[in-house]
């Protein structure tokens, strides 16, 4: 049963509520010292990741850790915390972040109760750098409050001599429903910070990873224009409500209907590449590769697949909701999204 909200009339005019009717009527160890400079040798380590992707170094820097206020001239030991990387990955993912770094902090003695700041360092931190910290505690990971300045990042570890704490890349770019949280945004799209709306296809997509390349996802001016393509084809798509309430008009039956806009959706996307030759033998490509057809997928293989038409239906109204999150068009079309959950 679908899930249509009054917002959802911004896109499609009401006309879902054709398409709610054809519903209800068919019913850890240390790693060896890499010192390069003085305070990473002095610290006795830099952390390496093994399965983070874009790691940043980091190490404590020498007399960095702040006590009630006062400089105490400790340095706080660094190490290794493999074993955490996995799911320290995932949490960042759900926040639609990047987890860059995880270490282990551990510290002197003698700071219970006491208000405790330490400083990592890294070159690669800028004053800009758009960072988070979260500690594990308990089975989970909790925001904890930091500040990032050049070459630093200070946490607030107070009440904690010895955690193992996360940093994270969010992107400038945030949604109000966030993308992150549906398994099929993540299934064609990768959090990515760096990407003008916070995520880019994925490489491993079957539908999306034609387009990993096809444009530089960082730069402001290239995703505009993607999403005015992107725009366009969305009100296309809007015909298809209009058709629904057509056929509805005729008495035609749930069948007839889901045929009919299945056909008429393959035949609007791939209309909307005959300007563009390369784009339409891609698009033709990746649907023989992904349903043995040209066209893209027809009734019958999906009415074998599911086993409804009002499942077909429901799949000839969707859209990519990877693409979208990676256009910045995921809180627009957001409840039709929702929809095919």
């Amino acid at each position: 049963m679908f899930g249509i909200k009054k917002t959802t009339k911004k896109v499609c005019g009401g006309l879902c509520t054709v398409v709610m009717g054809v519903v209800l009527l068919f019913n850890l160890f240390t790693i060896p010292l890499q010192a390069k400079t003085n305070p990473e040798y002095n610290n006795n380590a830099v952390v390496i990741a093994s399965k983070l992707k874009h790691v940043i170094p980091v190490a404590s820097g020498v007399n960095d850790v702040v006590v009630d206020g006062k400089t105490t001239g400790w340095t706080a030991m660094l190490d290794y915390a493999g074993n955490y990387e996995q799911s320290a990955m995932s949490y960042a993912t759900g926040q639609a972040e990047e987890a860059v770094a995880v270490v282990k902090i551990k510290l002197p003695g003698g700071t219970a109760g006491k208000s405790l700041y330490v400083s990592l360092w890294s070159p690669e931190i800028k004053a800009d750098s758009r960072l988070n910290a979260y500690r594990y505690s308990n089975g989970e990971w909790k925001k904890i409050s930091s500040s990032v300045r050049a070459e630093h990042i200070d946490l607030d570890m107070t009440g904690n001599a010895e955690a193992i704490v996360m940093l994270t890349k969010y992107p400038a770019f945030r949604y109000v429903h966030n993308p992150a949280e549906n398994y099929k945004v993540l299934k064609d799209a990768i959090v990515n910070p760096d990407a003008v709306y916070g995520f880019s296809p994925n490489p491993e997509s079957a539908r999306l990873k034609e387009y990993v390349n096809a444009l530089d996802w960082t730069d402001p001016a290239a995703v505009a224009q993607a999403r005015k393509e992107r725009e366009e084809y969305h009100k296309n798509n809007e015909q298809l409500y209009r058709l629904i309430e057509q056929l509805l008009g005729e008495g035609k039956d749930i069948e007839t209907i889901a045929r009919t806009v299945s056909r008429r959706r393959n035949e609007i996307r791939l209309e909307s590449y005959n300007n563009d030759p390369e784009k339409l033998a891609s698009v033709k490509k990746s649907n023989l590769e992904a349903y043995g057809n040209e066209e893209g997928p027809t009734a019958d293989s999906l009415y074998a697949k599911y086993g409804s038409w009002q499942t077909v239906l429901e799949k000839a109204l969707s859209t990519n909701a990877g693409m979208d999150a990676c256009l910045g068009l995921y809180d627009e079309y957001y409840d039709i999204l929702m929809m095919n959950q």
